[in-house]
């Protein structure tokens, strides 16, 4: 029985895709997921979201209407709202798009879809990543994996999944971009001990392919009305998007903070709209002194280079000219749901 075990164990995960509209298994493993990997691992108030919001958007929300004749689910969940995007080149009669998907590694039970209970499904690692398909970019928003089965390689392969199915879901004319948020490498939290240390997580992502944009400062929106924005964050952005232009970067932070809980667009001023001529080149998450030049809304990466003396004294003043002027460029739009 024991060597049954560790083979079981050692075996291949099996890669369960959630989406709208989900049934009532699909939705009970989300919520094991949630509660059993995704609370233990976000313990800091306002991190994770409530598993109603997932519900809802992976129940109640009815999938897009993609046309078919058959009445079939299309490839994602849809819901929509009424935010005036054009100052990023956006309709304002375009609802903002946001598709919502869960990707589990389980093991153990069966490998058929039917309704059979599904307790003897162990979930080993999970995902969850929304797609914003009006600016085409995806935003992994919560990776998580039991502590018994980490190190096996199990985030990246659900990195990999999700590179997968956010290329199989963006039309083929769009760009592709996958982002995700995490705390800065100086992080210190005054409410919770952190689960692991901030940059040891920095690495970990940057061994899945994330490099980080550190010359932008970053606010991500609340994640439910009860909650409050967080701050003291780093916007990651994986390697296979080369420099992440900055008119896309722009149009997907105003169609994120348009679906979000934001409470105070003042907040959102850090966003400036960054200059459409400039990219922003991704660097080490966990490294320090590879900020290249700041020039007017723009930023550029120089990838592996150091500031002289001279240039982090310049590099310190124009953060503090654009901190000063991000209280007078607030994001277009009120910020609420």
């Amino acid at each position: 029985g024991r060597a049954w075990l560790v083979r079981s164990m050692e075996a291949a995960p099996r890669f369960v895709r959630i989406l709208a509209p989900a049934g009532p298994r699909e939705l009970r493993l989300a919520r094991r997921f949630h509660e059993e990997l995704c609370v233990p691992a976000f313990p800091a108030a306002g991190e994770l979201e409530p598993f109603e919001e997932w519900a809802s958007m992976l129940g109640a929300c009815q999938p897009a209407d993609d046309g078919s004749a058959d009445g079939s689910r299309d490839d994602s969940d849809m819901f929509t709202g009424s935010k005036d995007l054009s100052a990023v080149g956006l309709s304002a009669s375009e609802p903002y798009d946001v598709r919502f998907q869960m990707i589990l590694a389980v093991g153990g039970g069966s490998s058929s879809e039917g309704p059979e209970e599904d307790s003897d499904v162990e979930i080993l690692a999970g995902c969850t990543f929304e797609l914003y398909a009006r600016s085409g970019v995806g935003l992994l928003t919560y990776l998580a994996t039991a502590p018994k089965h980490q190190r096996r390689g199990l985030g990246r392969a659900l990195v990999g999944e999700v590179v997968g199915a956010l290329g199989r879901s963006v039309d083929s004319g769009l760009p592709q971009l996958l982002v995700l948020e995490a705390h800065r490498g100086d992080y210190v939290s005054s409410e919770v001990a952190d689960t692991m240390e901030p940059k040891a997580r920095l690495r970990m992502y940057e061994g899945m392919g994330f490099l980080g944009l550190k010359a932008l400062p970053y606010i991500a929106p609340a994640v439910s009305e009860q909650a409050e924005n967080v701050g003291g964050l780093l916007l990651l952005a994986h390697r296979q998007c080369g420099d992440v232009g900055a008119e896309k970067l722009a149009a997907w932070l105003a169609e994120y903070w348009a679906a979000c809980y934001a409470q105070d667009s003042e907040q959102q001023g850090w966003f400036m709209f960054p200059s459409p001529r400039r990219r922003h080149r991704p660097g080490p998450a966990a490294a320090g002194g590879h900020v290249g030049i700041l020039l007017g809304l723009g930023v550029r990466w120089q990838r592996g280079r150091a500031l002289s003396p001279c240039g982090r004294v310049l590099m310190g003043a124009a953060a503090l000219i654009w901190r000063a002027l991000s209280t007078w460029m607030p994001l277009a739009g009120d910020g609420s749901r």
